[in-house]
């Protein structure tokens, strides 16, 4: 018999504010003549208290996203807040 699985301790999205959020998310790398794309359109919000796991494949985006969020990257697509900051999507020589 398969368990139930456990009930959210926070309701999702109800009367909360994301602490980060990406929207339509891109990366592109050049490597000599080729462009990789390593992220393309995504789109997430992470809630307090949430806890978040990132699987995927070698290759999939997992160490780029994560240098994303963390400031460590610019995004080529797309754009990233933290609590409701806009982080990304922007030319800070504006």
């Amino acid at each position: 018999m398969l368990a139930e699985p456990p009930i959210a301790a926070v309701p999702p999205d109800i009367g909360r504010r994301a602490l980060f959020r990406l929207e339509g998310v891109g990366k592109t790398f050049q490597m000599g003549e080729m462009t990789v794309e390593a992220l393309r359109d995504v789109s997430l919000e992470v809630f307090e208290r949430e806890f978040l796991l990132i699987i995927g494949p070698s290759g999939s985006g997992k160490t780029t996203i994560l240098n994303l969020i963390g400031g460590m990257d610019t995004v080529t697509a797309g754009r990233i807040w933290y609590r409701q900051q806009l982080l990304s999507g922007f030319n800070p020589a504006s």
